[in-house]
């Protein structure tokens, strides 16, 4: 029975024996010891003398059915008989290490509770039984995550940690065809990825072939500083977004104009009635109500907008409306606002084309661009401006490859993108970031599939070696 149970505890040790099991309320304790046998001196072969027991409470987190299991530990003393050695130890155990209050198993246990990047450390801590300060430790004492080597496609991009001023946006290098972190960087600074890069093998560098970024000019750079063998994609999510962020700007300009002619009109009728001003209690009138509700009706993709036949009862314009009646007041709000869909919606259908001739992108390109200069309107004009200086990179991300699964990947940084949440979920749970290295290693390791672990922990002076 006993045999059964340590196998069951995973505790590989055959001169063990139990005792007693005891359980108070949800604690579960197993007294344990070593078979009590003849003891001899492993320096001079005399017979050992035992000097009585002295008791270790060990926490060792194998069940997890409710219980807190605690492995009470007898160890017996033991002293050499012959005076001219007298030496002196105590019985060994396979499953703990001197001065330790954990098992053996406890830290690859909490290892693995950390892939899931959700929890926290005082989520850990309270499972285990031990402190936030431990579990930190031992997730640094037992990884020493390493960049990976550079792929023939990266990803490039900001996350925002906001640990201090040199750890304010790390730079995150994304491996586009396997979807692994190769690297985490404190900063996005020209002295940083100098050094981290230039680091590197030259050789090593050529390999890179496509580095897929937004548009941020030193990122496009990096193609020139640092891998000369590789080509520069500018991200389509990030060029929808530019003239999406103007769209919004321009929205909220025309919002104001009607918020300026509320806020007159309810001064004038305070004045009339001789009412107090109250700015937090203007109402807010039909335009302003259309503005912040249905502004998606030029920010979204057409194609994407379910138009509602059905009409539906509105308490704030009183009157029954489907998305066609939404859609007509809306526009009529400001006279731009047709024009400004209407080539918007151009760049949107430039951006979904199959074509994969990248000659004929740029014809179609050079169009939009033409056309958008021509414009009237001073955001699409700037916008032309912008297609202008990142054309080779725009056309660079029609560029199609084929991963391992035999799958056609247009080049993009979706990927990274859906990755970037990451990140900020663990800055939310965690309520802030005090310690990059920690950060780094805690979000490659969530991500990496087959990251290995130190056979040999690391020591204190290794782990908080950062401190200095």
């Amino acid at each position: 029975m006993n045999n059964d149970i340590m196998k069951f505890l995973n505790i590989e040790d055959k001169d063990i024996i139990i005792s007693k099991i005891l359980i108070d309320g949800n604690t579960k304790e197993i007294h344990l010891e070593k078979v009590l046998k003849v003891e001899f001196c492993p320096a001079c072969s005399s017979r050992m003398h035992s000097k009585g027991k002295y008791i270790r409470k060990i926490n060792h987190p194998i069940l997890q059915d409710g219980f807190q299991l605690k492995l009470i530990v007898a160890q017996r003393k033991w002293r050499c008989t012959n005076p001219q050695c007298n030496l002196y130890f105590n019985d060994q155990f396979n499953f703990i290490s001197k001065y330790k209050q954990s098992s053996n198993i406890t830290p690859y246990m909490i290892l693995n509770e950390m892939k899931n990047i959700h929890i926290t450390t005082a989520d850990v801590a309270k499972r285990y039984n031990i402190s936030d300060t431990a579990v930190h430790y031992i997730f640094l004492q037992y990884l020493d995550v390493k960049r990976l080597p550079l792929p023939e496609i990266i990803s490039v991009d900001e996350v925002f940690l906001d640990i201090d001023f040199k750890h304010r946006y790390a730079l995150v290098i994304m491996d586009f065809n396997t979807l692994e972190i190769v690297d985490i960087l404190p900063n996005r600074w020209e002295e940083t990825t100098n050094a981290y890069f230039l680091s590197i093998p030259l050789e090593e560098r050529k390999n890179v072939k496509y580095l897929i970024c937004d548009m941020y000019n030193p990122y496009i750079n990096y193609t020139k500083r640092y891998f000369p063998n590789s080509i520069a994609v500018v991200d389509s999510f990030h060029v929808v977004a530019w003239i999406t962020r103007k769209i919004r700007y321009y929205i909220n300009n025309v919002k104001k104009k009607f918020q300026a002619r509320d806020y007159k009109l309810y001064e004038e009728a305070c004045k009339r009635n001789n009412r107090p001003i109250d700015s937090k209690n203007i109402p807010v009138s039909k335009e302003v109500y259309l503005l912040n509700n249905f502004k998606w009706l030029i920010l979204e993709n057409v194609d994407n907008i379910d138009y509602q036949h059905e009409l539906r009862y509105n308490h704030k314009l009183k009157a029954y409306l489907n998305t066609y009646d939404y859609e007509k007041m809306f526009f009529q709000l400001d006279d731009k606002f047709m024009d400004i869909r209407r080539l918007k919606e151009k760049y949107i259908e430039f951006n979904k084309t199959k074509e994969k001739d990248l000659n004929k992108i740029e014809i179609l390109l050079n169009d939009l661009i033409d056309l958008y200069d021509r414009s009237s309107l001073a955001m699409f004009k700037e916008f032309s401006e912008i297609l202008k200086k990142h054309k080779q990179e725009v056309i660079n991300s029609f560029i199609y490859i084929t991963d391992n699964k035999e799958n056609e990947r247009r080049l993009s940084n979706g990927p990274m993108e859906g990755y970037n949440r990451t990140p900020k979920d663990f800055k939310r749970n965690s309520r802030g970031l005090s310690n990059f290295e920690y950060a780094r290693s805690r979000l490659i390791w969530s991500n990496r599939k087959n990251e290995p672990v130190l056979s040999i922990p690391k020591s204190k002076q290794e782990v908080y070696k950062f401190k200095k």
